[in-house]
């Protein structure tokens, strides 16, 4: 990576070099030859590329396979620091009826707008993902289980206090939450999130 002088505008240039050196007698570099290019677009398509493979294209907020490896490491942590860590999966509700009644481009709006409230609602080092359809997962470090009754409540309320804005008007949603606890309810990810659809089962009354 190459940044041009402190006070100019340009954006920094990626590049690549290939060459070799030469010796003299001695063994000492005499000179070298090579070439440099500039890889900004290559790189900008790694980055597209690395993007869409991490982050959901409609919320821009990380994916199922970025969670998964976001739950890794909370778990691990948890472990090592002998600390309890909450993971959720929020569901909204009635989602099909906004999509009949509405179209599924409003159905779009209101799960952007509400994965913006409560990314908002998050501590610095918590996590929410776009899960599936109309579900988050959310990873909340060092939320025991104390704290979830409020935690939850705080979550819930981000989504439902006030109709989302969206271009076919105000629409109120309302959603549910099941949670489990890293890592007494799993060592892996998928052991995690199992047990959180399953909470979450119950309180929809699955």
């Amino acid at each position: 990576l190459l940044h041009l002088a402190a006070d100019s505008d340009a954006p920094p240039l990626w590049i690549e070099d290939t060459g070799c050196w030469y010796p003299d007698e001695s063994g000492r570099p005499a000179r070298a030859e090579g070439s440099i290019r500039i890889i900004n677009d290559r790189r900008k398509h790694e980055e597209d590329l690395r993007r869409q493979s991490d982050f959901d294209d409609l919320t821009c907020l990380p994916n199922r396979r970025s969670l998964e490896k976001n739950l890794e490491t909370a778990i691990r942590e948890a472990e090592s620091r002998g600390t309890v860590s909450t993971f959720m999966i929020m569901s909204l509700d009635h989602m099909d009826a906004v999509n009949d009644v509405h179209g599924f481009e409003t159905g779009d709006e209101v799960l952007l707008q509400a994965g913006k409230r409560v990314a908002a609602r998050l501590r610095g080092d918590d996590v929410v993902c776009r899960f599936s359809g109309a579900k988050f997962g959310l990873i909340l470090r060092d939320c025991p289980p104390a704290e979830v009754f409020d935690a939850a409540t705080r979550l819930l309320k981000a989504v439902s206090a006030e109709p989302l804005e969206t271009r076919a008007g105000p629409i109120s949603i309302n959603a549910v939450v099941g949670a489990c606890f890293l890592p007494r309810h799993g060592n892996t990810p998928k052991e995690v999130i199992g047990n959180a659809y399953k909470a979450l089962r119950t309180v929809r009354g699955d």
